[in-house]
């Protein structure tokens, strides 16, 4: 087969820095240096391989291309700027593919970025020829090239995958081993998205430190920084922690003429909205249509609200997928439809205002056909302003079953919670949140304005759950407020306690977590002071350096210490590095050396220098890597002593790669008489290197080495190719780390496996009682695979979407009354079935008996629960609910006497009954004693229970059974009992 041409394909593909589409995203890798850094499992419990595998921090693009072959997840919030990473890597990679194919090579990889956003059908190979621009339209060709490894697959936005056909065709192409060679890197918003397709490899974006933010807004606000940042203070982590935000916040502040500052995301986006509303006006080359600009707000909120929504009719069975592009008819039609009947908004302005709206710039064109949101956060938060709107509106049900349940809205919601103003409405959604998922509920009270969050907080305060879950609520909050509630648990004598109380103020931030922290660092427990280094780890920034440089008083943390002081601008504080280059420990040492080979002050140059001078040669080499990198020739001997004194190819390879970007005529000599050493190996070490590395990372000085008669004629027709070459790929080969097995795992991640949403309710009862990092990233990963937080409630849906689409109405739904005779009737006749069934049949157990009356049920009310736990402790045995209300719970037993009777109702009536409980039923099997005897001692027993009030609609013939009892709470209130008997003697 001909090789194909890519050349137009690769000079196509835009610098990311003009791809603002039309401030689309902001070129923040070219303002900001971004950082990675790596996730460590937690499937492993063997401390020494969470030692080997301690988180490791990189420029997002060296990370992105020291582990594109083992294939990466890039973690990040929205706006963190993953997606303009893979734009630039994408176009750097394409940079050096046209030099290749410029130089004649053959072997060089192809770049190719696909936004899943919009790829809803087809296999990945056809995404590939898609975007490779008209290379080829030959699937078999594209596939030779995946079989040879020769492409590097940037896949952008896993959790945007709009279908389950797109997610079963990128699941079978990652399982396809003939493929794998080639190198890919996916982003996503969250981590177990599908169980991340299987990808071990995970960096995750980290947040803005303080000087980043410094630098950022004093380029685009010059002399306004300090001053921004001190009055946005506890609010930095939520308005300015990834390059959108600060990008958007600055643009507020520019245009704003009172000069207030928003409180929290949603405020800053409502201010974002008018400034880009005041610019919406008509102009000579873009005249505005009509009226439009005053139905702005209200076509972007319809149109991103609908959009969320998606097509409710896709898949009755979960949740529908968001649109996050839309083709323009679709658009034109949504609003059209929204315009109709309106006198002063005809519905014929949909077309004329639409393309007003993508004129200005607050809608953008996707391709030809499509147009989206400027981002995703764009849409969510006009979604809100609309959800806002409709709030009234909704009962308690609706919001909890239409929105709050889904996990689509959540950031909608959250952006709604932070624009009211008033605490009764604020209170009423997280409540009801909190009753749909307790972390959910936690996020949104602190997403709330400040002033309301005590009163938010409280709400989480007052749960019953244990110790380690009112933690982890808290700290999901990432209100400040939480801080001081914190502190009153943190006197635990349980250290387990404490640590989680550490891990939840690393989680919020700011300067009262920080004070938290530092008291912790006196805590008696080591575990509890390792925690306090990754709480402010978390929290990065300045304000952290007083806790590091107080933990450098404790010996055991030292070293954990020196590894994130490396990780820091210290500023004037560098000198407190100078213990770390002499470190013991090899991982740390070197740690503080790659930071001081980057730092450009004086001070840190006077650390190296005198490292260098230290007897013990490991500490020494380590100076000399970092002087060498900074390009001070001092570092010459030391490097070329460890070529030539010790036997480490890795250490040769270092020195190697050092010397090579010393720019002077020192370190070009030294490199020319390495390549004649009499050991060839290390000069064949000095051409492969060469080779390997980058032409921007190499001396210039190299240049005049070809004029040195004794380099090898082989040598200077690399320099020659590498140095006419605009530009050289990298051909290090990169090592791959081998994964170490865990052979146990919990069985929080066997469930994770089993990724069953039955499983939900279970296991939050377990995390109420006894609070479990695993059992919550289980919870967490079945909720991300289904889109809905609570079971029952998303069931609810369903059965309400079945009946929509069997033209059921509400009117038409029989009362709570009537189904509750009906579900009884169901029973009964199932048990009747039971009775004339084989003796295998009737010999089934208790367990056995329930499966078979609820599939019974199930066969005409699908949202039966079996075995849910109940407020009060216990599990019972069957529970029917319709429209998210029970209409019935059961206990099953199999008869042992009066006695085992009086015990049945006891459970039933004060362990699994709550308030809201009102229709009950008792199933009773006979196997041991004669039929007509069981049915006379049933209806004897229970007149004389403590709970008896009277009889009602009973019939022994048939062994129905029908009582009012007072309800356990409240004696002035009746409950109805139905006992139904079944004869089957085994």
């Amino acid at each position: 087969m001909a090789e194909l041409d890519f050349r137009d394909y690769l000079r196509s593909l835009p610098h990311p820095n003009a791809q603002d589409g039309g401030d689309l995203y902001t070129p923040t890798e070219a303002e900001l240096p971004l950082k990675v850094q790596t996730v460590i499992s937690r499937q492993s419990h063997d401390p020494n391989q969470q030692r080997q595998e301690q988180s490791k921090r990189f420029d997002v693009l060296d990370g992105l291309r020291t582990f594109a072959s083992e294939h990466i997840l890039l973690v990040g919030k929205p706006g963190s700027g993953k997606s303009t990473a893979l734009q630039r890597l994408r176009w750097e990679e394409a940079q050096k593919a046209l030099a290749a194919v410029e130089n004649k090579q053959v072997n060089f990889t192809i770049p190719v970025l696909m936004e899943l956003r919009d790829r809803r059908d087809g296999s990945v190979v056809n995404w590939i020829q898609k975007s490779l621009r008209k290379v080829t339209r030959d699937e078999a060709a594209i596939e030779d090239l995946l079989f040879a490894g020769r492409f590097l697959l940037l896949f952008d936005g896993l959790n945007e995958l709009p279908t389950s056909d797109a997610w079963s065709a990128l699941d079978e192409f990652q399982r396809d081993q003939d493929f794998c060679a080639n190198p890919r890197i996916f982003t996503t918003r969250e981590l177990a998205a599908e169980s991340d397709l299987g990808i071990e490899r995970k960096l995750k974006m980290l947040p803005l430190t303080e000087p980043q933010m410094r630098q950022f807004i004093e380029n685009r606000l010059p002399g306004r920084a300090e001053s921004l940042l001190s009055q946005l203070k506890d609010r930095l982590r939520e308005l300015a922690e990834t390059p959108l935000l600060l990008k958007i916040l600055c643009d507020v502040v520019q245009d704003s003429p009172d000069g207030q500052l928003p409180q929290n995301r949603g405020e800053l986006f409502q201010k974002e909205f008018a400034r880009r509303y005041e610019k919406f006006k008509p102009s000579h080359t873009l005249p505005i249509s009509g009226d439009s600009r005053r139905f702005t707000a209200e076509l972007l909120q319809h149109l991103a609200f609908t959009m969320i929504q998606g097509d409710p009719h896709t898949d009755p069975c979960k949740p529908t997928p968001s649109w996050l592009i839309i083709s323009k008819t679709k658009a034109e039609k949504i609003l059209e439809d929204y315009l109709t009947g309106r006198v002063e908004a005809p519905a014929q302005n949909a077309k004329k205002w639409l393309e007003d709206l993508l004129n200005f710039k607050l809608l953008v064109v996707k391709d030809l056909d499509h147009i989206e949101f400027l981002h995703q956060l764009f849409q969510e938060y006009y979604a809100a302003e609309q959800l806002l709107t409709l709030l009234p509106t909704l009962s308690d049900r609706e919001l909890k079953q239409d929105y709050l349940n889904y996990l689509k809205w959540t950031e909608a919601i959250a952006f709604m919670v932070g624009l009211l103003n008033n605490d009764t409405p604020v209170l009423q959604i997280v409540d009801s949140a909190l009753k749909v998922d307790l972390m959910l509920g936690a996020r949104l009270a602190g997403n709330a304005k400040q002033v309301l969050q005590t009163q938010t907080l409280n709400l989480i305060v007052e749960q019953k759950v244990c110790e380690k879950s009112k933690i982890a609520m808290l700290g999901k909050t990432r209100s400040e407020k939480a801080v001081s509630l914190l502190s009153d648990l943190f006197k635990s004598q349980d250290s387990l306690v404490r640590l989680d109380v550490v891990k939840a103020l690393g989680q919020i931030g700011g300067e009262a977590a920080i004070s938290g922290l530092i008291e912790a660092l006196d805590d008696h427990d080591y575990s509890v002071r390792s925690g306090v280094i990754d709480g402010l780890e978390q929290i990065g920034g300045e304000l952290m350096l007083p806790a590091l440089i107080k933990a450098l008083e404790d010996w055991e943390l030292r070293g954990k210490v020196f590894l994130l002081l490396a990780e820091i601008d210290l500023g004037d504080e560098v000198e407190i590095l100078s213990i770390g280059i002499e470190h013991i420990d090899p991982e740390i040492r070197w740690g503080i050396a790659l930071a001081l080979s980057k730092m450009k002050s004086e001070k840190s140059a006077r650390i190296l220098l005198k490292a260098i001078e230290n007897s013990n040669f490991d500490v020494k080499f380590s100076a000399a890597f970092a002087l060498g990198e900074r390009g001070f020739e001092v570092a010459i001997p030391v490097l070329q002593q460890a070529i030539e004194t010790t036997d480490s190819l890795d250490l040769h390879r270092i020195a190697i790669q050092t010397l090579i970007k010393i720019n002077s005529e020192r370190s070009a000599l030294t490199i020319g008489k390495l390549i004649r050493h009499p050991n060839s190996n290390i000069g064949n070490l000095v051409i492969e290197v060469l080779w390997s590395m980058d032409l921007e990372r190499i001396a210039p000085a190299l240049r005049d080495i070809q004029e040195v008669r004794e380099v090898r004629d082989e040598f200077k027709t690399y320099i020659s190719r590498l140095l006419n070459a605009q530009d050289t790929p990298n051909k290090l080969l990169q090592a791959t780390r081998e994964s170490t097995l865990d052979l146990v795992r919990s069985a929080a991640l066997l469930l994770r496996d089993a990724r069953k949403p039955k499983m939900l309710s279970t296991l939050w009862q377990q995390q109420i009682s006894s609070f479990q990092m695993d059992v919550a990233e289980t919870i967490y990963v079945i909720q991300l695979r289904y889109g809905f937080y609570n079971y029952e409630i998303a069931q609810a849906a369903v059965e309400e979407r079945k009946r929509e689409k069997e033209g059921c109405t509400k009117s038409s739904i029989i009362s709570n009354d009537q189904l509750y005779d009906d579900i009884l009737t169901t029973i009964f006749n199932s048990g009747r079935n039971i009775e004339s069934s084989p003796k295998e049949i009737r010999s089934l157990d208790e367990e056995s008996l329930r499966h078979i009356l609820i599939h019974a049920v199930n066969a005409k009310y699908s949202n039966v629960a079996e075995a849910e736990a109940y407020n009060k402790g216990g599990k019972t045995d069957i529970l029917v609910r319709i429209n998210g209300e029970k209409i019935l719970i059961a206990e099953c037993k199999i008869w042992h006497g009066e006695d085992g009777l009086a015990k049945a109702l006891d459970q039933l009536l004060q362990r699994y009954v709550t308030w809201r409980d009102t229709k009950l039923a008792l199933l009773i099997f006979s196997r041991n004693q004669k039929f007509s005897d069981v049915v006379q001692k049933i209806s004897q027993e229970i007149k004389h229970h403590q709970y008896f009030v009277r009889e009602e609609n009973s019939d022994s013939e048939k062994a129905w059974f029908r009582f009012a009892v007072c309800h356990p709470d409240d004696r002035d209130r009746e409950l109805t009992l139905t006992i139904l008997a079944f004869d089957m003697p085994s």
